[in-house]
């Protein structure tokens, strides 16, 4: 009996200190199409953001006042930087901004901003249908709002993944099914 109770005492134990530092999460609806698919799970790195600032690039989930639920974007811009959408084009400081990672090589909107100090500009993968920093609900996110970052996808198994290696894979398996396309004609 006291086996039982010293194991649930440790477990117990690393459940309540793995609370401080990871967090389970599941995608709701498409906004992060085509790398985050609905019903996808989370694993979101509570302490990324410890010692370091947020980077763009980073998927990160965070909260949105008045808002009862979590929201998962993409940082685009970080403090000090001048962001642009016109015309279906993302300038970030004067620069087009890197699309290859959404569902429509295009972002629709009206913007002309500089991110302030300790918030952040954040954008759905999915542009055409995400509620993001375009919205004045979202608008840039206080740094404060950031519960951490998305760093390994555990559901659905086919898709498992870890952020680091993401874009690797998703260049294999394109070039995988180019490959396999050309074999069956």
């Amino acid at each position: 009996m006291n086996k039982i109770i010293r194991n649930a005492t440790i477990l117990a134990s690393v459940a309540l200190v793995a609370r401080h530092f990871v967090q389970l999460t599941k995608v709701s609806g498409n906004s992060m199409f085509p790398e985050l698919h609905d019903d996808d799970r989370l694993l979101i790195d509570k302490t990324a953001y410890a010692h370091s600032a947020p980077e763009a690039g980073d998927v990160v989930v965070f909260a949105v006042a008045g808002q009862d639920h979590l929201l998962i974007k993409r940082i685009i811009g970080v403090p000090g930087d001048h962001i642009v959408i016109r015309d279906g084009t993302l300038w970030i400081n004067g620069e087009v901004g890197n699309d290859e990672y959404t569902a429509d090589g295009a972002t629709d909107g009206n913007v002309d901003i500089i991110v302030p100090e300790g918030r952040y500009f954040v954008l759905g993968d999915n542009r055409l249908h995400s509620k993001d920093s375009r919205a004045g609900v979202v608008g840039c996110i206080p740094d404060k709002s950031i519960l951490g970052k998305v760093s390994i996808r555990l559901y659905p198994p086919g898709r498992v993944f870890k952020r680091e290696v993401l874009a690797k894979d998703d260049e294999q398996e394109e070039a995988g099914s180019e490959h396999k396309d050309e074999q069956e004609q």
